[in-house]
C-alpha cells in the first residue's frame, strides 16, 4: 500500500507519522495503545479503511522529545 511519510514537529516534540490514501479523502487518525509503532496496524484494516474514501494518518506512539537548548 501506498503512503506518504513524515515527520511533524512542534517546539520540542517530534512524531513521526504515515498518511494513507488520497488528499481528498475524509482523514482519520488511527491511535494505538501505548509504546506501539506506525507500523503495527493491520494491512487489511487500512486497506478497508481506504477503499471506504478515508484517509488513514498513522503515527509512531513511542514517547520521544527531542531538547533543545
Amino acid at each position: 500500500m501506498d503512503y506518504r511519510e513524515g515527520i511533524a514537529k512542534k517546539n520540542a516534540v517530534e512524531i513521526m507519522y504515515r498518511d494513507y490514501g488520497r488528499e481528498g479523502s475524509k482523514p482519520i487518525l488511527m491511535v494505538h495503545g501505548l509504546g506501539a509503532q506506525l507500523v503495527h496496524w493491520a494491512p487489511h484494516l487500512i486497506e478497508f479503511l481506504v477503499n471506504n474514501n478515508y484517509r488513514p494518518i498513522t503515527f509512531d506512539n513511542r514517547f520521544r522529545i527531542i531538547f533543545k537548548i
